[in-house]
């Protein structure tokens, strides 16, 4: 029997909650510090759709800026968690940034709100393409500069991950983090920024 994907309201409202305003402080606990606990529900509840999303099969969901939004959750934000240290975190890079470009293409990020706009451009500084990371440094810049009240510090901190992000890239041309769960070799100096930069990133 086929898999039955979840629904653009169950990543919408998993992820972002159902308040039209949102508490981002609290948000973010899930977000980036939700633990094994957050890890494995991700697993079980929407692993399977990751991988229908990977095949191609919820393209349909780019038909609206709620749709794009939830897919690349699902694309890019999901595997994070539910396949932490692992080489398919990253296995659905590609199409995320796809996504992320053809929402771009339509303005479907204006029609979202300042957090759903920090998770649309992700794929951007997720992918170790320097071009990618150039429009993405340019996209937060916006997103900095549109928000307000609590919202413009949280941009303003996203602005900044994305430059940290941005100096990996112009650097290396790949992040050394990612190196050992996808069996790449480390140069020296790669080695010699590891081990001065023990942050992963949670992988």
């Amino acid at each position: 029997m086929a898999t039955k994907p979840v629904s653009i309201e169950q990543v919408h409202d998993y992820w972002f909650g159902t308040d039209p305003s949102p508490d981002l402080q609290e948000r973010s606990k899930l977000w980036f510090n939700g633990g094994v606990e957050v890890d494995n529900e991700i697993r079980k509840t929407f692993g399977p759709s990751i991988d229908l999303a990977g095949d191609g099969k919820l393209d349909d969901w780019q038909s609206t800026s709620k749709g794009t939004t939830a897919l690349i959750i699902l694309l890019d934000q999901f595997p994070l968690n539910a396949f932490r240290k692992t080489a398919k975190a990253f296995a659905f890079e590609e199409a995320a940034v796809a996504a992320c470009l053809q929402g771009l293409e339509k303005e479907f990020d204006q029609q979202v709100s300042i957090a759903e706009r920090l998770f649309f451009y992700l794929p951007l500084v997720h992918s170790e393409n320097i071009e990618h990371h150039d429009q993405a440094v340019l996209l937060f810049e916006k997103l900095a500069d549109d928000a307000a009240g609590p919202e413009k510090k949280f941009a303003e901190y996203s602005l900044e991950s994305a430059l940290e992000h941005r100096e990996q890239i112009k650097r290396f041309g790949r992040y050394p983090f990612r190196n050992e769960v996808l069996d790449r070799n480390s140069s020296d100096e790669e080695i010699a920024w590891l081990n001065d930069n023990p942050d992963r990133y949670g992988q």
